[in-house]
Formats: structure tokens, sequence, C-alpha cells
């Protein structure tokens, strides 16, 4: 804001000055579930876009809010000008409370140090060593389900994708088995996830204030806390036991690690804060793309088929290797067009940290900006017919000429998902094994309505039933 006064008074723009930053039009909330609603529902944020264009301006209780909504406004903060837009919003506030200092909110010194550390495990050849792994999970779900008594009771496609995402996860990064405690950990993470969004502004201010909301966050925070601090304190116990077999595993990576300059230790709530962000954010987003993917098939049988037949054909109803899946490209383009309709990652925020400009608009100082792939990848300049299921979209060739940041499911810039690669090489082995062996029919008469948490899930239970294919 300061640059802007300065700019006004050094050209003699009295008038400008008088009249406050310029800002993109917007709508006016009157009431403060309104103004909640404008920032917490992606189709609010969707219907804004299409009403007042590439960048909406409107605010939620006190704080002023720009909705970017053009590739090239989310380009210009996520790449361009990233210096000067941190996480420091209401969003990553709220996150911290059940994700410490990780990789997803830390910033600065602190996130290179820990992004570092951990890349090497999401490198492209350790993630593609881990794809037996991930057919073993698979197998042993399908199993479990052909033991069923009865072959058309439903299941909650939701509730089994989280299922097994969190045994993956467990397997991949901390070489243990979550199965037993997926059902604690689903629950936890969804009271933690719908009470943060539900909470008023003396909440967000106070996270200390006697409330029954707070104090359920800090219950469902406590369990997930308790079960990390079981795994640490187990592997502890293991490195003890045989200090010279080495592991790769993320738990194993952090306890060893030590800082370069002090070469002292992570502290223990630091190496809770990435695990605990890993397990999360590991099988919570490929749970949901894998349950819209599987929505989306079901309501569009025809492509079903299509991608059926290719998975059959070239697999021959053996499981597929990381190798096959080039040969099967109609895999990759189901999951990225479900993705675009539904990104779990569906609104990113940051916070303005000097005065900005974009497309002759004033971002002042303090101001958060908003950015939300629900909107962007439905923006009708670069996508044609947007609310269709299309995966032809992503055809090479297609891709090639779209804007890079039309489509945006993992972020961009620097602060791009670091477990990108493992997220599309899980989500598409899983759905290889479902095409080759089941058919996964979600009821016609039921829509799955989005439910706007910290990631985009279907709104209670997305019933299914199987037809097996061998």
């Amino acid at each position: 804001m300061l640059t802007s006064i300065r700019g006004a008074l050094r050209n003699n723009n009295f008038a400008a000055l008088l009249r406050g930053p310029k800002r993109p039009p917007g709508p006016n909330a009157a009431l403060i579930t309104e103004s909640v609603g404008l920032y917490t529902n992606p189709e609010v944020m969707h219907q804004n876009a299409s009403q007042s264009g590439d960048m909406t301006y409107y605010r939620m209780f006190v704080w002023p809010i720009y909705q970017l909504n053009h590739p090239d406004h989310v380009r210009h903060v996520l790449q361009e000008k990233a210096r000067i837009y941190s996480k420091r919003t209401i969003d990553y506030r709220l996150l911290r409370r059940l994700g410490g200092e990780g990789l997803l909110t830390s910033e600065g010194e602190l996130w290179k140090k820990q992004r570092r550390m951990i890349q090497p495990l999401f490198s492209r050849q350790h993630v593609e060593d881990l794809g037996p792994m991930m057919l073993e999970c698979t197998e042993n779900m399908l199993d479990r389900w052909r033991a069923k008594k009865d072959p058309a009771q439903s299941i909650d496609i939701v509730e089994e994708m989280t299922r097994l995402t969190l045994h993956i996860v467990g397997r991949a990064l901390f070489d243990l088995d979550l199965l037993g405690a997926s059902n604690e950990v689903g629950a936890a993470f969804e009271t933690a996830s719908k009470e943060l969004m539900l909470l008023g502004p003396v909440e967000i201010v106070w996270s200390g204030a006697p409330t029954p909301r707070n104090k359920r966050i800090r219950q469902s925070t406590a369990k997930l806390h308790h079960i990390v601090t079981s795994m640490i304190d187990e592997r502890r116990k293991d490195i003890l036991r045989a200090p010279n077999k080495p592991r790769r595993d993320l738990v194993s990576l952090l306890l060893q690690a030590r800082d370069e300059e002090t070469q002292e230790p992570m502290s223990h709530a630091q190496i809770r804060d990435e695990l605990l962000t890993m397990m999360i954010a590991g099988h919570e987003t490929t749970a949901n793309t894998l349950s819209w993917t599987l929505y989306l098939l079901s309501k569009h049988p025809k492509i079903a088929h299509y991608l059926q037949q290719d998975c059959r054909a070239h697999l021959q109803g053996r499981a597929p290797l990381v190798s096959d899946l080039p040969a099967i490209p109609l895999l990759s383009m189901v999951i990225q067009e479900a993705m675009r309709l539904y990104p779990p990652a569906w609104a990113l925020t940051r916070r303005a940290e000097e005065d900005d400009e974009i497309d002759g608009y004033t971002i002042p100082a303090g101001s958060t900006v908003v950015i939300s792939p629900f909107s962007t990848h439905r923006h009708p300049g670069f996508w044609k017919d947007p609310g269709r299921f299309d995966p032809t979209r992503f055809f090479p060739e297609t891709e090639k000429q779209r804007h890079r940041f039309a489509y945006f499911p993992f972020g961009g810039g620097q602060r791009m998902c670091i477990g990108k690669g493992f997220a599309m090489l899980e989500a598409q082995l899983i759905l290889a094994m479902l095409m080759q062996h089941v058919e996964v029919n979600v009821p016609a008469h039921h829509y799955a309505e989005p439910e706007a948490l910290i990631t985009l899930r279907p709104k209670g239970e997305l019933p299914a039933t199987l037809r097996w294919l061998d």
C-alpha cells in the first residue's frame, strides 16, 4: 500500500490517492455466512469467476481477498513473483494446527532444508521401485472384495480408496502396515478437517478459545500425533537394535538426518510434523482422485469400456508393470481429466508481502490472493465445454498447445507437490488393476456432491456395486 501512495504523490495524482487502489469487480456479501461461502465453496468461487471475470474481489470477515482465475495470474503468483507471495494466510495458519511446520506449511530456509532431505524418497527410480508393493496392496483389496459373502453387497468407494492408499503410504514411506489404524486415522483427519473449515473469526484468531469446535480439533490432532509418535518410537528401537541395517523409509531418514552446519538431529516435533504431513497428503489426495475417477467412469460407461479394453488387451490378465503404463495412455488421460474437474487441492492461498499489480489491478501488501484450480480448470477461454468429462483433452499434442498454468492440480513453481510422481504412478497402477478385474458401478440416481474440506472429496458415502470380469 505504501508503494501505491508514493506513486500517487510522485505523479501528483491526488484523485487516485483519494479513490484508493483499483479493485476488480466482485460480489457484495451482506452476511458473514455469505462471506465465508465465497471463500470456502469451490462452486461459488467458479460462479464468481463466471460473473466477474479473470479477477474477483471480496472480503471474508475483515480480510480482503483477491481471487485470480486466469492462468497468466496463476503463473504470476506461483512462479514469476513467488518471492513476494508467502503462505502466511488464514488457511495455512489453520493447517499448522494440524500438521505443524511440515513441508506443506513451512517456508524459507526451513522448507528448503526439509525438501532437500526428503527429495531422495521421491526420486523417479525410488518411486518406480515401489510399484510392486502398490500392486500387492491393491491385490489384497481385490481379494477382500472377492471374499464378500453377498456379491451384490454395496461398497463405499471413498472408504475403500482411503483404506488402500493409507496401506500404500504406510508401506512406502514408513515401512509399516497402517491398515489397522486406517479407521482411526481417517476419522481423526475427517473430524479435524471439517471442524477447521467451520471455524468462526474468534476461533481462527485465537486457537485457544474454549469452544467445543476447538476442543474437537485438539482431540483429533492429539490422536494423529499419538499414531505418528508411536511410529517414531518404534523406528528408534529398530535403529538401536540394528544400527548397521540400512533403511530407506522416511522415518529412518528423518531420524538419522543431521543439520549441515550444527550436526544437530531434527527435533521430535519436526520429525512428527513431516511424517504427519506426508501421511495425510500421501493418502488423502490420491484416495479422492481415485474416488472421483471411478465415479466419473461409472457415469460414462463408454469411456470406461474403452479403458477396460485397452488394459485387458495390453496386459492379458497379468499385473501391470511400470513399463506398461506408456502403452496405455488412456489411464493417465482419465486420471488427469478427473483431477481437472475435481482437483484434490481445490484452492491455494498466498499473502502479498509487498504491493503488487496484476492485470492493471493493485494488490496491496497484506492482501490474500486465492487461486482455485477448480475454477481455472473450467476457464472457458482454455477449456471447450469445460463441465464435460472428456479425457481426450490430455492427448500429448493437445497438452502442448495449452497454457502451462491452465491445469495445475499439483500446484506450480518451486512449491509444486513433491509427491506428484508418486501419486500419478500409484493412481495409474491401481486403476489398471481394477479395470482388468472388476467393474465398479455407482447407482444411476446417485450424484456425488463435492465437499470442500482441506481436500475436495465426495460428500458422504459413495456407494457402488461390483461386477467381476474374471
